[in-house]
């Protein structure tokens, strides 16, 4: 008959503990496995009980090689549109509209390069054409002048404007560079991580607690609040502030026996004064660092 837990009649086996003898009386819905002792043999039907795994440090991430060391996420940068493409389909479409509209849209084409390239040329065109339709549909094959003259407005509007439109194509539709758009995420970039500094500074002044929490100003330490790279003076080891901009091995020292001096700084300006740093790193400092009590 198979052993049930507090069965009665039935003797409990070693290294359980009868459900009477229990707080409360209360009967596991799955009782655990007895731990096996030297010398005492197991009952039937059940597995030796495993050792708990160790809990895990939040500072510690399970990968497939064992625990590695928790990184934090680095700074994202700023979203940015894609560049745009080279848009020749689109140059050439635009081209042909005077073709294929027999001149009566070429004034609007022409206006859209007159108002992109911002020319005296490209105005002077824009009035030709503009002329060209209005003759065009005045005229009408009314006689041999009106006639002659409708001929020479379409053909001047069509043909003679499709030619002129695959001529400046590339002047109202240019390709992108590469380089200024480079550039210009660079510097969306460095603006969104002075943001970042920004609001950072702000929540330390508000709440300086959670700022500790947060770890602003400690990039040395696991975390994942992106503090756009400020520097606790009061709290960050040598190695960090010597990363700051405009730092020496002999600045940081000095920086760092001020510190053991005085305890804590409260702005840039003590810290230079307070270390007899030079003066041009109190804007620098200003601008990278954070000082949490």
């Amino acid at each position: 008959m198979p052993y049930a837990p507090g069965s009665p009649g039935q003797a409990t086996p070693p290294g359980l503990v009868p459900d009477a003898q229990r707080p409360g009386g209360e009967v596991d819905q799955a009782p655990t496995a007895p731990v096996r002792r030297p010398g005492v043999p197991m009952p039937q039907g059940h597995t030796p009980a495993m050792p708990a795994a160790p809990p895990q440090h939040p500072a510690y991430n399970r990968g497939p090689h064992g625990p590695t060391p928790y990184r934090p996420m680095p700074g994202m940068p700023a979203p940015m549109p894609r560049p745009p493409g080279d848009r020749a389909f689109l140059s050439v479409l635009w081209s042909l509209v005077p073709l294929g509209t027999m001149g009566l849209l070429t004034p609007v084409s022409f206006l859209y390069a007159a108002l992109k390239l911002r020319t005296q040329t490209a105005w002077a065109a824009l009035a030709l054409y503009l002329v060209g339709t209005v003759t065009m549909v005045a005229s009408g094959p009314s006689g041999a002048l009106g006639e002659a003259l409708f001929i020479a407005s379409v053909l001047l509007n069509s043909l003679g404007a499709t030619v002129h439109a695959f001529t400046i194509r590339r002047r109202v539709f240019p390709r992108p560079d590469p380089v200024a758009y480079g550039n210009d995420q660079a510097i969306q970039f460095a603006q969104h991580r002075r943001e970042l500094r920004q609001e950072a500074r702000e929540l330390a002044e508000q709440d300086p607690g959670l700022a500790m929490e947060l770890r602003i100003g400690r990039p040395d330490l696991p975390r994942r609040y992106d503090d756009g790279g400020l520097v606790d003076v009061n709290h960050a080891p040598a190695a960090v502030i010597a990363t700051l901009p405009g730092m020496t091995k002999e600045l940081v020292e000095q920086i760092i026996q001020a510190r053991q001096t005085v305890g804590t700084f409260s702005s840039a300006l003590e810290v230079c004064v307070t270390a007899n740093l030079p003066a041009d790193l109190t804007s620098t400092l200003t601008e990278y660092t954070v000082y949490l009590p």
